[in-house]
């Protein structure tokens, strides 16, 4: 068997890229652990790739090399999500995952710019991550995320028909629940109007709510 479980989420993997590399972030691993995996530089950019992200052809497999593993799940890790600063704002990285524990756990992503050496370890020139938090109080399996560092929030979904708002400083800040309290299947912070977007496919619905709990709209798909 390979590393990974079967995990129905959307949210299985996240990718980070910069200065210090391109990252593939992974969840779904049978020891419960969130893996990181290196896939290149990203400081060029062709007509075939988008600019910031290593250019792959399609029918290329990508060499990965395992460079850390995060351990904080008791269970298997369902979801990830990465929040990275706006242009301009100095914030680390965030890093969520969210598993059948029915916790959210959030790491601080540190980079370092590569000097033409891939990393190697945890330890080396790259990317590093820290553990920052974990956050408490779903009643199910998370299975989606979101992160905003500019709002300075995550958001979890869950199979208990809930969605929490925690500050990235592991403070508790609400509870929006869908009309029918369906399983929460999809989820998206929008930065420029403050507000969050949910699906449930129980419901067949669409959820919009303000980052403070307000009800704005609901529409069936």
């Amino acid at each position: 068997r390979g590393p990974y479980r079967p995990v129905a989420t959307q949210y299985t993997f996240a990718l980070l890229s910069g200065s210090y590399g391109c990252y593939l972030v992974a969840a779904g691993v049978w020891d419960c652990s969130v893996q990181v995996h290196y896939l290149g530089t990203s400081s060029s950019a062709s007509s075939t790739g988008s600019v910031g992200y290593p250019s792959i052809p399609l029918s290329t497999a990508v060499p990965t090399r395992l460079v850390q593993s995060l351990h904080r799940h008791s269970d298997l890790v369902s979801c990830v999500a990465v929040g990275e600063p706006p242009l301009g704002v100095s914030a680390p990285i965030v890093v969520a995952s969210g598993g059948r524990d029915m916790s959210v756990v959030l790491w601080e992503a540190a980079g370092r710019p590569l000097s033409g050496a891939s990393p190697r370890s945890s330890t080396s020139a790259g990317l590093t991550f820290t553990y920052r938090c974990t956050l408490l109080g779903h009643d199910g399996e998370v299975r989606c995320l979101a992160v905003c560092v500019g709002s300075d929030v995550v958001a979890s979904g869950s199979t208990d028909g809930t969605v929490m708002l925690h500050s990235l400083e592991g403070a508790y800040e609400r509870t929006l629940r869908a009309p029918q309290r369906g399983p929460v299947d999809l989820l998206a912070i929008l930065p420029l109007t403050g507000s969050v977007l949910f699906h449930s496919k129980a419901e067949q619905a669409l959820h919009l709510f303000s980052l403070n709990g307000v009800h704005l709209r609901s529409c069936d798909l």
